[in-house]
């Protein structure tokens, strides 16, 4: 079974490390969208049947980018559609909380990109240099892009997993978001990123989900 894995806003593909191993090391291609090397978002791995696992803005960038491939599965975990909210969707983020962090980024990236990764639970944050350019046009997509249309269109199984800690994809926001046909499970003890929190969790939803669609991990 193959994997595409696309990371959060602030990380890079050295975040899924954890959960690879867990998965026992499948046939798999980590995106890199480009916030500290230079970006590889497609392979010719892409062109066949994967299953599709995003992190919390990893999510939305594969709605937006790859829903024409040929996926098998989508797995969210800690994941966004919209994450910010509106009149008819009020679960989201304040949008004026983005306007901020957007004008905070373009004065102090270093300071903002460590505050993020320390509310999400990041404890031992290194420091990295990082591409202004594509964090913030990120952040701008976050700010401005929806896509749960294309979730809706979506005719694969979806997964959702979040954490009860979760301070961005709240069980209430991944309900609100990820409706029925799709499942929704939570971890409990969880935060925003479980795929380095708790991997082993992680790995044992996404075993015990894929026989369920008719596919095997």
């Amino acid at each position: 079974m193959r994997f595409v894995f696309v990371h959060g806003w602030g990380f890079d593909t050295s975040f899924w490390s954890p959960l690879i191993e867990e998965l026992d090391n499948p046939e798999h291609f980590c995106v890199d969208l480009g916030f500290f090397d230079q970006a590889k978002t497609h392979s010719v791995f892409m062109d066949t049947p994967y299953i599709a696992v995003g992190h919390s803005f990893g999510v939305q960038w594969l709605l937006q980018n790859c829903s024409h491939h040929p996926w098998q599965a989508l797995i969210s975990i800690n994941g966004i559609a919209r994450f910010t909210k509106s009149d008819e969707f009020p679960h989201g983020t304040d949008p004026r909380i983005l306007r901020r962090m957007i004008s905070g980024f373009e004065k102090r990236p270093q300071e903002v990109w460590g505050d993020f990764l320390k509310m999400c639970g990041v404890e031992n944050l290194e420091s990295k240099n990082l591409n202004t350019g594509p964090l913030l046009d990120s952040l701008h997509a976050l700010r401005d892009d929806d896509e749960r249309e294309a979730l809706a269109e979506c005719k694969v199984p979806v997964l959702a997993l979040t954490g009860e800690g979760d301070v961005l994809a709240s069980p209430t926001y991944s309900d609100a978001t990820f409706a029925t046909p799709h499942t929704v499970l939570v971890n409990p003890d969880g935060n925003h990123i479980l795929p380095l929190s708790d991997p082993q969790w992680c790995a044992q939803r996404i075993r015990e989900f894929l026989p369920l669609v008719g596919l095997s991990a």
